[in-house]
């Protein structure tokens, strides 16, 4: 998989953003069954089933307000016999292989992790997770292979000047551990051909960060990354 957009990339789902938009792309196509985890309008189960990426999806939401918007647009895109929508937090309210493939987008990395731990029985019966962490994703990557997750690839979206992180994880008996930079920089994001824009990008973010004052183990972190940032630019 190679694919990387742009925010609102000609011909590229133009409904979705970039971020959802590269989400999609790595459904995969031998997706049955698609769950939305905080689908928010259902923008993403309702690309998936126009775009043939699944046959089924399950929109789920914990607040009713966006979920009554999900139902709208679901019956707006005369899509009622094959997205449907639940309300609940994280997994609960799936069954266990219900889901082939789960999708956790646009929340921080930690609560990503909290959604995993609470809902680990269903969660490990899907056989692929795609995962879009707002911040944290250091500690995203560190927590799945604590949880016993591979992170088979990992994908970058560009929006409004700042670049998103989206990594395919699978289950796995037996994760492999990564160095601190792989945690911080990730493994397979150099083959991505926003690869040195995105290194830019964070340089130029997190030196904006030291610059404004911040201390303790956030400058601590910073700095570090920083390093490492700079390492990957100048080669």
């Amino acid at each position: 998989m190679s694919t990387s957009y742009r925010l609102n990339e000609p011909g590229k789902n133009a409904n979705l953003s970039a971020r959802l938009a590269v989400a999609l792309s790595v459904i995969g196509g031998d997706c049955a069954t698609l769950a939305d985890i905080g689908t928010d309008h259902a923008q993403l189960p309702i690309a998936a089933i126009k775009s043939n990426m699944c046959v089924r999806a399950i929109a789920c939401d914990i607040a009713p307000g966006p979920l009554g918007q999900a139902v709208t647009n679901i019956y707006n895109a005369k899509l009622n016999d094959r997205i449907f929508t639940r309300l609940g937090d994280g997994f609960d309210p799936l069954n266990e292989n219900e889901a082939d493939v789960a999708v956790i987008t646009g929340i921080g990395g930690m609560n990503i992790v909290g959604i995993l731990e609470r809902g680990s029985a269903k969660a490990k019966t899907c056989t692929r997770l795609v995962l879009q962490p707002q911040h944290d994703t250091m500690k995203l990557r560190k927590n799945l292979h604590r949880l016993g997750y591979f992170i088979a690839d990992e994908k970058l979206a560009l929006e409004v000047e700042r670049f998103h992180v989206i990594l395919v994880v699978t289950p796995s008996n037996n994760p492999m551990g990564w160095t601190d930079k792989e945690y911080s920089l990730g493994k397979h994001l150099t083959v991505d051909p926003q690869w040195r824009d995105y290194l830019k990008i964070e340089i130029d973010r997190l030196q904006g960060f030291l610059d404004g004052g911040a201390t303790g183990e956030k400058a601590d972190e910073y700095a570090q990354r920083l390093i490492w940032l700079r390492e990957e630019y100048g080669g």
